[in-house]
């Protein structure tokens, strides 16, 4: 049962680990036989603990447990679990680490910086640890610092698809497209069900001129979630890009269906419709956009509203 757990973890298959890991809280301890198998739980390639599967393992499992409800975004659950670990084990870094972040993503800065620096007092090499309380303390660091900090701490441990998303953040905001494109591509090995990895990587490709793999990786988006309004824009600026007008058309009416405040979908399918021909609803369109706050580009307005 544990090993099926890690390993489902391990797969991103995260209901069916976090099935497997309550099951494994549940059962009676065993006796042992005399023959017990070892296990090395490993963080970044070092080793964290030592144990058996009969021995006393519940703040391993509720390390895994607080990992897989921070990735489903259950974070006050996630929060519960890292808690009981480390009630169960004070002296363990990660625990720390593990509980920082799920209060970072939560939005509960001043716990997240509690947390990273006790973290630091019990690891001081905690490079993710450095970062992100740097961010959270006095802004953003340089970018070079930034990236330098994440390079090191995926190198620390690389089974981490957050690592890779947030340095594809980083490498995007300098358009070093092709480099990010890696990134979100490793994010995706490590955990395909998330749609922003998806989107972002499209939005790596779309400037790469790669405008059949963008589509795709937007799709696939869809797929994993068809009420996600960023992936059906997206979705549309690429198929204007392709003159496939009339489903860019479509995705931007789905995005709006999602998001009826969404003022740039209104806008990109103003862009479409003139495209289209259709200027009269395309002017509705950009007078919606307008309304909602989007900055419009006066020549297009007057192009398509002819006034």
């Amino acid at each position: 049962m544990f090993s099926r757990s890690t390993l489902r973890f391990q797969l991103s298959q995260y209901e069916l680990a976090r099935e497997d890991f309550v099951t494994l809280l549940r059962l009676p301890a065993s006796t042992g036989t005399g023959t017990e198998s070892v296990y090395f739980e490993l963080s970044g390639g070092a080793t964290q603990k030592i144990f058996t599967a009969q021995s006393d393992v519940r703040s391993v499992v509720f390390n895994y447990l607080g990992q897989i409800d921070t990735q489903l975004k259950y974070y006050t659950r996630a929060i519960t679990y890292f808690d009981s670990c480390i009630r169960l084990d004070p002296a363990r870094a990660d625990f720390f680490l593990n509980r920082g972040l799920a209060y970072q993503q939560a939005g509960d800065k001043k716990q997240a910086i509690s947390d990273y620096q006790r973290t630091l007092e019990l690891n001081p090499a905690s490079s993710l640890a450095q970062h992100n309380l740097a961010v959270l303390l006095k802004g953003t660091p340089s970018k070079a610092e930034s990236e330098a900090l994440l390079s090191k701490a995926i190198k620390e441990d690389p089974r981490q698809a957050y690592l890779y998303e947030e340095r594809g953040h980083l490498l995007m905001s300098q358009q070093k497209w092709a480099a990010a494109l890696q990134d979100f591509t490793k994010a995706i090995e490590l955990d395909a069900t998330d749609p922003d990895f998806w989107i972002n990587r499209a939005i790596c490709k779309e400037h790469g001129k790669d405008l059949g793999g963008a589509l795709a990786d937007l799709t696939q988006a869809i797929r994993i979630d068809a009420t996600h309004e960023k992936a059906w824009l997206n979705r549309g600026n690429v198929l204007t890009k392709m003159n496939r007008l009339r489903e860019a058309i479509e995705d931007y009416t789905v995005a709006i269906t999602h998001y009826p405040e969404y003022g740039l979908a209104f806008y990109n399918r103003c862009i479409a419709k003139q495209k289209a021909g259709a200027l009269r609803e395309a002017c509705q369109d950009i007078t919606k956009a307008e309304f909602l706050g989007v900055a419009v580009d006066e020549k297009v307005r007057v192009a398509v509203c002819k006034k």
